[in-house]
């Protein structure tokens, strides 16, 4: 458990960066774009460096930035008890997971993987843009694929329909395309990343002999575990 954790927020730091530098790159590169959005994307350049600083920081001096996050949780009585306990451990094992930037091999090759990942997520989106007749730079994409990529994070519907569209429609309106046009591009976008990923879970779900049961049963299990560790 303490090895998956860890993956999964290794995963989540790199493609943090690598979102954030085709965000930046596309603000401030994207041709005809108000100056004042690339002052955004220098904003963008200074928080990358400051993540990386801070998990270097963090990669470094482990138990100190655990021990100065429990201390900050100490001034929030509001937060619970349990959700307090999992962030800190979720800390803890990712920083197991992190001891792989130690190794200048494993370290390139899973910077190289995030940044092709979300490099094909931005030709995807260019190519949406593209069947509906959509002509901008190919800029745009890496636009739209930072503004959606976050705006994804917020709790939303089932599937993030609706987010999309809106994240779409925002983020091309700096390129003067319709709120028509981007909300029909969106809908083949998702279209073509949904249902995909879905039909390949579930055939891999049933050929494992999984059951959605199990998951719910493994998920209450750990509920209990975490309620016993933090009483």
């Amino acid at each position: 458990k303490t090895t998956v954790l860890s993956t999964v927020v290794l995963e989540r730091l790199f493609d943090v960066v690598a979102i954030l530098c085709y965000l930046g790159i596309g603000i401030y590169f994207a041709p005809n774009f108000p100056e004042e959005y690339q002052t955004v994307s220098l904003i963008v350049a200074l928080g990358i460096l400051i993540t990386i600083i801070l998990v270097a920081a963090y990669l470094i001096w482990t138990e100190t930035v655990i021990s100065l996050f429990r201390g900050i949780f100490s001034y929030l009585p509001f937060l619970p008890e349990k959700l307090t306990h999992l962030v800190l451990e979720m800390m803890r094992s990712g920083a197991l997971g992190m001891t792989s930037m130690k190794s200048k091999r494993l370290c390139f090759g899973i910077i190289w993987t995030s940044f092709a990942q979300w490099l094909i997520n931005g030709i995807s989106i260019y190519v949406a843009l593209w069947s509906f007749n959509i002509r901008v730079s190919p800029l745009a994409a890496f636009v739209v694929l930072g503004v959606t990529a976050f705006g994804v994070t917020v709790p939303s519907t089932p599937g993030f329909f609706g987010v999309v569209q809106f994240c779409f429609t925002l983020s091309l309106k700096a390129f003067g395309v319709s709120n028509a046009d981007a909300f029909s591009a969106s809908i083949y976008y998702q279209l073509s990343q949904y249902f995909p990923v879905t039909f390949i879970g579930l055939y891999y779900s049933n050929r494992e002999g999984l059951k959605f049961s199990d998951a719910e049963q493994e998920a209450e299990k750990e509920l209990e575990e975490l309620e016993g560790g933090s009483a």
